[in-house]
């Protein structure tokens, strides 16, 4: 899962009344105000935020995504709530989604082909979600022993995706489809005996160009539905807000 680097802090506006000739985001230079900003930062969006003096901005360094809060004299990097609602959280997952839905709608349907393994609840499930995992991540591990309980209380089946980054992981992709084994193998590590094929080494190359490349998923695990929405993290009680 990804690892939370940035400063959460309680962002209280500076509420008032204020007259400006343009708008307050015309006016922020961060690399003026935060010098130690790479050089090769990008500003995906901004825009004035509402009963404030500063610019809500969401800003992408090295592939990684934060909000800046800012106008031509401070900078709050960290995350806004309101209401109780994480709003910083909320603006980066929007950017995400509406992204992977563009790649989605170019490359989804190669996730049908790419399902090593599927688990159906029931001989009339016709709803599924794509779980993509990598044997080796501790999330998805962590995840199997709740799998195949939620199919059967959600009632959608799961079609499982792994992907391969180290080698030892790829070894075990090829186990497991040279072995044909099964998704209930997959939940119980049985991976099965140490054998080699053609089309396991063509399914990893496959799996890795379509996940990294073409969808550009970055975390894992990732659940995919079949209308392009997508969840990174391995929590079920979220993942059921975008099955519904």
């Amino acid at each position: 899962m990804k690892r939370k680097v940035f400063l959460s802090v309680m962002l209280f506006a500076f509420i008032g009344s204020f007259s400006f000739a343009g708008s307050v985001c015309d006016r922020v230079s961060l690399s003026k105000i935060m010098p130690y900003m790479p050089a090769d930062y990008r500003v995906i969006h901004k825009k004035p935020l509402k009963n404030t003096n500063l610019c809500d901005m969401l800003i992408e360094v090295n592939g990684k995504l934060f909000t800046v809060y800012a106008n031509e004299k401070i900078a709050i990097v960290g995350t806004l709530f309101k209401n109780g609602s994480n709003i910083s959280s909320q603006e980066i997952n929007r950017y995400l989604q509406s992204q992977f839905s563009k790649n989605f709608k170019l490359y989804g349907n190669k996730l049908k082909e790419l399902a090593i393994s599927t688990y159906k609840p029931s001989k009339k499930t016709r709803r599924f979600v794509y779980l993509v995992c990598d044997p080796n991540n501790r999330a998805c591990e962590f995840l199997k022993r709740d799998l195949i309980d939620f199919a059967k209380k959600s009632g959608f089946g799961i079609k499982l995706i792994l992907v391969g980054i180290s080698q030892d992981a790829q070894n075990k992709i090829e186990r497991f489809i040279c072995n044909n084994k099964s998704f209930k193998d997959y939940t119980e590590s049985n991976y099965g005996k140490d054998i080699s094929c053609k089309r396991a080494k063509r399914y990893i190359s496959e799996s890795n160009r379509l996940i990294f490349e073409e969808l550009k998923i970055n975390s894992l695990p990732t659940f995919i539905t079949q209308n392009g929405r997508y969840q990174a993290g391995s929590n079920l009680n979220t993942l059921k807000n975008i099955l519904k």
